[in-house]
This record gives structure tokens, sequence and C-alpha cells, in this order.
């Protein structure tokens, strides 16, 4: 059984990053999430050897859904227990999107998904994180001051 674990704080030193993902904001605080085989997500990926974590983010971004990104915060990281043989770590930032290109075909895979806003209080419906997302989107919550 796999098991997921939010953490507000910084991935310890000695644990694997397989993912950086980001909740990208427009103006109105709506999130950016994009669709995949009938499966709602967020933009990220995996990073690539000697890429910092936001520079994977950005990179990501930029090939799944088109969208420049700046005012990159750390927000924490989602602990999974019980995939591999250790934890790892799934990084997730928050990110203000600075201009949405043209929806086309992801750089990496050559899929087309469907972008939507979504407001942040509907997201976890969306992305069916339960109680990891819930902790997530309050922690995003706290950090853009909202309640």
């Amino acid at each position: 059984m796999i098991q997921y674990l939010w953490h507000n704080e910084k991935v310890p030193s000695d644990m694997k990053v397989y993912q950086v993902s980001g909740i990208l904001l427009n103006d109105r605080t709506e999130v950016l999430l994009y669709e995949e085989d009938g499966r709602y997500r967020i933009p990220g990926g995996h990073p690539i050897e000697n890429e910092n974590m936001e520079d994977t983010l950005i990179r990501e971004c930029f090939e799944e859904v088109n969208a420049s990104i700046d005012n990159i915060t750390y927000l924490g990281y989602q602990e999974v227990i019980g995939d591999k043989k250790e934890p790892y770590a799934q990084v997730r930032y928050i990110a203000k999107i600075r201009k949405l290109g043209k929806n086309r075909e992801d750089i990496d895979n050559g899929k087309l998904y469907r972008r939507l806003f979504v407001p942040l209080d509907e997201v976890n419906s969306f992305l069916n994180w339960d109680d990891v997302g819930r902790k997530m989107i309050q922690t995003v919550k706290e950090k853009i001051g909202i309640n």
C-alpha cells in the first residue's frame, strides 16, 4: 500500500526527488490544471541531470502547458512511501503565470492536453489528493495570504 505524507519543510538531503510540480496561479487566484487521459494534473515532471528544482518546474510548465512563470515559491513536498524501495519526494511550488501561450502539443511526448482554470478551493476535487491535497492547498493559502 502506498502512503502519502505532506511536509512543509525542505526535502531531507538524503531523500531522492522524483517529481517537481507547481500550483500555477493566475490574477484571479485560479489554478491551471491540465487533463491527461481523463485525469487532472498540475504541471510538473522529473528533474534531469544538473537541473535544480526551480529550473525543472520552469521547463515542465513550458513543455506541458506552454506557460511562462515567475514568483516561484517553495511550498513543500509529498513523501511517497511504499512505491519504491526507499521513500521519495514529490516537490511542490507555487508560481504566478506570467504568460500563457497558445495551447499546443507537449514538447516532450506530443500529446495535446485540455487546460482549465479552477478556483483554488476546488482544486482538490479535481485532483482527488484527499488529506494531502487539503494540507497542500491550506499551505498555498497561507503562503499567498488568504484564509
